[in-house]
């Protein structure tokens, strides 16, 4: 592509020989307008017409000048210099002699002879023309030097290849940075030199190069590889050259190449060229030429010019400036304006010819638009000699616009966040109506645009979908910035490198330039990254991220999951699960952090079968953390997803938990823990807590598993670890197509970050991203309410926090007793029913219970439950909390004890045999695994994407039924499948929300909403099973015909009306239902003639929590001890408990007993037995334990072996102690003396003062308030006692010293307020004051008439 012909660039050479009469003319006339005219005749000494035309890179113009043509010249200055020159040449022609003889020889005939001299050897080619600055051009690009690649321009500015096809054919002269250069004589590989097809001088070897003043017609050769060939062709094609020795330099006779190829050069080798003569010292030909002969110096070029936009009375121009060259002549410059076509050609804009320093353009939007790409060039030249002008210099690209500039153009689903910056290089425009600096502003509304798929797809989210460029002073050549932020949006599925646009809507303004104009869009390349599933199951049996399968039966605390890129954690606990001859364990729990985030969900705490899980929000970040919970299946399966994506998934059953764990494609090559090293490399799984891999032989992975044994007290089970201040969050939105909010912009005048808790723009997280093909129930406000749970829960636990540091056991207090509250009602307000939105605490659910199995022969194979030993009985057994899981106040307020923890390894691999004790064979085992899996509803429509995994739990299933012997346990590895089928479902299938049936079968979403497609008992409808009448439960496996069974109650059936309000009961059971709504029957026992008797029943409605699980309200009255006689040891109340499904039909009985905790202890192993404590005190119908003080006297104590019936004075009763406030209290004379006394006392009892003595009209109150009118002139002494409750007392004497008032004529003092009380200083205005008003009385006696003067 050639630039525009400009004025200047075009010379006419005109052939006019070398006449000598012209030169004598020349040499005689006088200077003058005519003479000039005759030496531009004489100057312009070429072959032919021809036009100088401009090269694609900078092309050096130079114009026509008399360097070294005829010897004539424009001006009378150089004659002289000419004529010298012919003198020299004379004498070198051997005509010295005669011109010694003749020194009488007119000059006139001198120069003549001079001149012609000159113009033979011209016409001999000893200095032909095209040697001469204005018989050639000079082509110096640095792209066509050999040692530059042009696959960058290719890469990057492929308008900027050098094609000569339109290069004008003329002689040619080449520098490279100012260096003279050379045609290479060797093959130039491809893609060198600025083009595709280098051109490069060949030389046969009977060929050379032209000696000085010689000229050479020689072959060039264009390299070249067609794209069938391998090997690349040095002369596909041949171009005529003829070249030229000009002495310091070579000039090439070039013509247009046959396509897109360019000339090459090389950097001459060495500081000298060729010798002139062979034989000759080596001295370059510029030293043999004589100096009127050399190329005459051109003007210094400018600096390369600098566009930028600046605002001129309300107009936008554009400013082409450069430095001004240092010469000592007067120069001006040519500038001329481009610009960038859509198809790549520069286009001529204007050019101007100014003695200025700058260039201004205006930015119109007619003939120059914002969006165009500007060039501006200049060169200067003498504004004596116009003609001489240097070479022209082109300025870098100036984008007239608003360009988005990307931190980087290809992103991961990695979670990070890359900054976009939107820079304009035009000033920003203030509207003409408005004089508000606020108003001065351009809007952009931005939107992303994903290439090939549907509106819906978001690839990738943005911080804020519209920005605002503010006005400023331009400064580097940006006149307006922000920026915002964009990441990728990690989707869980496979679906390759996505290419989304980042683009902005056309611009709405009423400024006319502004009006319309559309931001070029820009490309960002998502590229996927794998992200992994975890599996925990039954045993549990481990499959890692990597997909290695391993058991670990071992019980304790583990690290299951930990990021070494980002603060995420999660522990698990693993309790004994009930296997009834080899050792098992099974997940009971685990704590997950992310963050600040910190949820539990843990059962650990309670017993095998009987425990329920608490799920706990132990530490929260912000009120909108991006955690989620969900629960599917009626709460069998729960869900805690974070703002990462990562996500942990239990299955829970009534022997614990089953884990799923989902790894984020940003932890890829980040994880360590049980789960493995998410890396693709499944050998290094067995790694140490550095990482490390682990070798060695069989018990590589048992030292694996202990790498990960977290040490009782150290996890986050118990503690709650330093969390550092996390960083602002960025909020990012679904700024797709279509979907653009009218979100608050970025960038506006109060702040960036300001607008964010108020953003109305669609704020995504990454788990709001992600569909689910299993449908759930979200809770999350269920958990995470509108109050700072942490604040509450602390509080509450403060509450328990004396009675459960003395609890050494696990044991602990159910929410449903909950802990009565005398402190103030924003305490108690942490209580208030889940509905409020306040709740903490949710119990989660689970389905029915274990089946029974029909083997090959049609029998059934029914197992005797063994129940685990109350776990309670290894440990110190307390009786106020027996048999019940903790609640969340514990779990979040304090930790539990874990035995698990603190037991000695006793774990040895399981030496499990065929048959099981029970008989179960091993084939017996294999066919009702395959039967359970191969036949379940999962299995038969998620076979083709489930492969290998369905053969995996089947071995899982055969192991579980040898460990456990127990067939219950067959269908426990469905689970896994459910969750597997939904993972590669949405990987393969590539499913987006709002599609639910493109690409997947029907029978796959059936089987993945209705689990065993509910037991042909309901409807699949979108959120489940719909249950037929009768049945209920997520599967409807569940008749209502079946009678529920009680099996428990909560803590055992006990309450303590001292600690806790006992006005809700849990029970624990079997075949509860929902519908239509279990009842409780209640019935009240009453103690009479040494036994307990039944009196009428209360019914009530039940709250249903799940088939295990329900809640009856207990009646108000018996809730205090009324009076009863604790005496006995009898409890204050009794009540007995019965649930019915259907009203009718009820359960068996359970009994819960009210007692008074601090005078009774109560036995839930001996049906409610409760007898009286030894040391306590029954005073007023109450007990206190001993020790327990008076609740409105601490130092009145319950003590028994004084009184157990009267409050006793505590033995070492401190007396008050006096706080002595000033080290001397003084008056004076008439003050009305007022001092406050103060006093403590050790035990917190309240203290009273008593005047001993003191002087008359002294008054102390029992608050310690002195009261004294000082009327003494000496120091007075006052002694009084204090006493506490108790009557222990301490005597004080206080001196207090009068000092006299010194005002005159019976004037009073006054007390300076400014110092404390007791200080006795005197206001110093008050005296002052009385001596003016007498001054004026006296005045106002001695003169009546000033009497009204004042």
């Amino acid at each position: 592509m050639a630039n525009p012909v400009y004025a200047g660039e075009t010379r006419s050479l005109r052939s006019t020989g070398c006449d000598p009469n012209l030169t004598y003319l020349a040499a005689e006339r006088p200077a003058g307008r005519g003479r000039a005219r005759l030496s531009r005749d004489l100057g312009n000494c070429s072959s032919s017409n021809e036009k100088i035309a401009a090269e694609p890179e900078r092309a050096n113009f130079a114009p026509s000048s008399l360097g070294g043509g005829c010897p004539a010249d424009r001006g009378q200055a150089r004659s002289s210099s000419w004529l010298a020159e012919g003198r020299k040449r004379l004498v070198q022609s051997g005509r010295k002699e005669r011109a010694m003889r003749s020194p009488s020889l007119p000059g006139n005939v001198l120069s003549l002879c001079a001149a012609l001299v000159v113009c033979f050897e011209v016409a001999r080619g000893q200095q032909a023309l095209e040697c001469h600055p204005g018989g050639h051009q000079i082509l110096q690009s640095p792209y066509r030097s050999v040692d530059f690649d042009s696959s960058r321009l290719q890469q990057s500015a492929i308008q900027d290849l050098i094609c000569d096809h339109s290069l004008p054919s003329g002689w040619y002269r080449f520098l490279i940075f100012d260096k003279q250069a050379e045609m290479p004589t060797k093959c130039v590989e491809m893609n060198h030199c600025g083009t595709q097809a280098p051109v490069w001088l060949s030389l046969r070897e009977s060929e050379s190069l032209p000696q000085p003043g010689e000229i050479k017609h020689l072959t060039a050769c264009a390299t070249w590889q067609f794209f069938f060939s391998t090997t690349e062709d040095c002369c596909l094609f041949r171009i005529p050259v003829s070249v030229r020795n000009c002495g310091d330099f070579f000039v090439y006779l070039l013509q247009p190449t046959q396509g897109c190829m360019g000339y090459c050069a090389e950097v001459a080798s060495g500081a000298e060229l060729q010798a002139c003569q062979t034989g000759e010292r080596e001295t370059t030909c510029s030293e043999k030429l004589p100096s009127s002969q050399l190329p005459l110096p051109l003007p210094p070029p400018p600096s390369t010019p600098e566009i930028v936009a600046v605002l001129l009375e309300g107009s936008i121009f554009l400013r082409c400036s450069f430095d001004v060259p240092t010469t000592n002549t007067s120069v001006g410059f040519l500038v001329a304006w481009s610009r960038l076509s859509p198809e790549s050609i520069k286009e001529e804009l204007k050019q101007e010819t100014t003695v200025q320093a700058f260039s201004l353009l205006e930015l119109d939007g007619v003939n120059l638009r914002l969006g165009d790409r500007i060039y501006c060039s200049s060169s200067t030249f003498f504004l004596e000699k116009p003609e001489m002008q240097s070479s022209l210099i082109e300025s870098m690209e100036f984008f007239a616009g608003i360009k988005l500039h990307p931190e980087a153009f290809i992103i991961s689903e990695d979670g990070k966040e890359y900054r976009l910056t939107i820079e304009s290089k035009i000033p920003i425009p203030c509207p003409q109506a408005s004089q508000l600096e606020n108003d001065c502003k351009i809007s952009l509304k931005l939107r992303t645009i994903e290439e090939g798929k549907g509106p819906q797809s978001l690839n990738v989210a943005l911080s804020f979908c519209s920005v605002e460029l503010l006005q400023h002073p331009c400064h580097n050549g940006t006149c307006g910035h922000a920026s915002i932020h964009y990441t990728a949006v990690t989707d869980f599925t496979r679906n390759g490198e996505r290419v989304t646009r980042i683009a902005a809507e056309p611009i709405v303004s009423d400024n006319f330039l502004w009006n319309g104009y559309m931001v070029e869009s820009i490309q960002v390349t998502v590229k996927d990254l794998p992200s992994a599933y975890c599996y925990s199951f039954t045993d549990p049996h481990i499959i890692t991220f990597d997909g290695r399968m391993y058991d670990n039966f071992k019980a304790g605390t583990f690290v299951l999951y930990r990021s070494t890129s980002r603060d995420f954690e999660v522990h698990v606990r693993q309790w004994d699960c009930g296997s009834l001859y080899y050792p098992a364990s099974c997940n009971c729990g685990f704590v997950a952090q992310e963050g600040a985030d910190i949820i539990a969900f843990d059962m650990c705490s309670g017993q095998l079968r009987d425990s329920q899980p608490h799920l706990s929000v132990k530490s929260r970040a912000s009120a909108d953390s991006g955690v989620r919970v969900t629960e599917s299946y009626s709460g069998r399966k729960v869900t805690i997803s974070f703002s990462s994506g990562a996500f942990i998934r239990a299955d829970v059953s009534e022997w614990g938990m089953s884990l799923t764990l989902r790894a984020p494609s940003l932890d890829y090559k980040h994880t360590l823990g049980l789960c493995g090293t998410f890396d693709g490399i499944v050998e290094n799984d067995y790694h140490d807590v550095d990482g490390t891999e682990i070798t060695g032989g069989a018990d590589t992975y048992t030292s694996f598993i202990n790498e990960w044994r977290i040490s009782p007290g150290e996890s986050l089970f118990d503690q709650i670890p330093d969390l550092s201040t996390p960083a602002k969050e960025i909020v990012l939105c679904n700024c797709n197509a279509g979907d653009v909010g009218e979100d608050q912009p970025a960038n506006k005048l109060n702040s960036v970050f300001e607008a964010e808790l108020s953003l109305p723009c669609r704020r995504n997280k990454q788990n709001n991203w992600l569909p689910s093909l299993i449908p759930g129930l979200d809770v999350t406000a269920e958990y995470i309410g509108s109050l700072d749970p942490i604040r509450g829960l602390r509080k509450r636990a403060s509450v328990l926090e004396e009675v459960s540091s003395a609890v050494p056991s696990r044991e602990g207090h159910s929410l449903n007793q909950r802990a009565l509250q005398t402190a103030t009602p924003e305490r108690t307000a942490l209580f208030l029913n889940s509905k409020t939105g306040f709740t903490t605490h949710k119990q989660a659910v689970w389905g029915r219970g274990a089946d029974s199995y029909t083997d090959k022969f049609g029998s059934q194979r029914h197992r005797k439950r063994h129940s685990r030993p109350k776990r309670q009985h290894d440990y110190e057994y307390l009786s106020v909390f027996p048999s019940q899981s903790l609640s969340q106040t514990d779990l979040d307020g304090f930790s539990y004890f874990f035995p698990e923890d603190h037991m000695a390894d006793p774990y040895q691999e399981p030496m499990s045999s065929w048959p099981t004790p029970s008989g179960l064979t091993e084939s017996d085992a294999l066919d009702l695994c395959q039967e359970t899996v191969a036949n379940s509803s999962i299995v038969r429509a998620c076979k083709a994407l489930l492969g290998q995994r369905v053969n995996d739990v089947v071995d899982l299933c055969i192991k579980d039924l040898q460990l456990k012997d127990d067939l219950s346990w067959a269908k426990a590895g469905l689970a896994l499948l459910e969750n597997e089928c939904e993972k590669r479902a949405l990987e393969e299938v590539n499913y987006r929300t709002g599609e639910e049936d493109k690409g997947l079968s029907e029978d796959l979403l059936l089987a993945l909403k209705c689990p065993n497609l509910c037991s042909g008992r309901g409807h699949c409808v979108e959120w489940g099973c719909a249950c037929f009448q009768g049945f209920s439960s997520y599967d409807c496996s569940t008749s209502s015909d079946q009678v529920p069974e009680v099996t428990e109650l909560n803590n055992g059936g006990l309450c303590d009306v001292r600690q806790y309000d006992c006005t809700t009961v849990r029970v624990f059971g079997r075949g509860f239902m929902e519908s239509p709504g279990p009842r409780c029957e209640i019935n009240k026992l009453q103690y009479s003639d040494n036994k307990w008797v039944l009196r009428e029943s209360l019914f009530t409605h039940a709250t249903f929590h799940n088939t295990r699980t329900v809640d009856c309200q207990l009646p108000t009255e018996g809730h205090q001890n009324d009076g009863l006689d604790l005496v006995d040891g009898q409890p204050i109340a009794k009540w007995q408990i019965k649930i019915s499904n259907d009203g009718f039909t009820y359960s068996n009985p359970k009994t819960v007993t009210l007692f008074d905790g601090a005078c009774q202890i109560c036995d839930p192993q001996s049906n409610g037995f409760c007898t009286l404590k030894e040391k306590t005190c029954n005073i007023d119908g109450l007990c206190y334990g001993e020790g327990d003080t008076n609740p409105t006297s601490p130092c009145l104590l319950c003590r028994p072996e004084i009184s157990k019936l009267t409050w006793s004075v505590a033995e070492n009763n401190q007396p008050p102690v006096f706080q002595n406030m000033q080290e001397r209290l003084q008056t004076f004379y008439g003050e009305d003396f007022v001092y406050q006394f103060s006093a403590t006392d050790a035990e917190g009892s309240a203290v009273a003062f008593l005047l001993n003595s003191g002087p008359p009209g002294a008054s102390l109150s029992p608050a310690g308030l002195l009261i004294w009118k000082a009327l003494s002139k000496k120091p007075e002494l006052f002694t009084f006692f204090i006493t506490d409750d108790c009557s222990a007392e301490t005597k004080v004497a206080i001196e207090v010293s009068v000092k006299p008032c010194d005002c005159l004529n019976g004037g009073s003092c006054v007390t300076d307020t400014n110092f404390p009380p007791g200080s006795g200083n005197i206001c110093a205005s008050a005296c002052q004051d009385l001596k003016v008003d007498i001054a004026k009385k006296t005045l106002m006696n001695a003169n009546p008439d000033h009497a009204s003067l004042e």
